[in-house]
């Protein structure tokens, strides 16, 4: 069995290429890939929406997208600190209550 191992058709020899490399290499035009972010960046100093971008951590971020990101959460804190506010104070207002009830005196036993 081992030797008939050299037997085996080779497929992707007719054509030249290997049928590993076939799967392995990856048909990317870097040429097209550079006129497009060429051209991109074209339209955008014609458009004067050029932002710089400021690395944060493994990403980046343009002043606008910072922020609209700050502003969103600077909204979601603000309403974090009202219900914990109302919340607090419902709490207060409770045990004010339960202690008010608690501090009358039966004065039933004294008859």
């Amino acid at each position: 069995m081992i030797n008939n191992i050299g037997s085996i058709p080779d497929t992707a020899s007719s054509t030249g290429t290997s049928m590993t490399e076939k799967i392995f290499r990856k048909e990317v035009d870097y040429t097209q890939l550079l006129k497009d972010h060429m051209e991109e960046m074209r339209e955008k100093i014609a458009n004067n929406d050029i932002e710089e971008k400021i690395p944060i951590g493994a990403s980046s971020m343009s002043v606008k997208e910072w922020q609209k990101l700050m502003t969103a959460f600077d909204k979601a804190e603000e309403t974090i600190h009202a219900e914990i506010k109302e919340r607090s104070e419902k709490l207060a207002l409770e045990k004010a209550k339960e202690q008010s009830e608690n501090s009358v005196i039966d004065t039933n036993f004294l008859l």
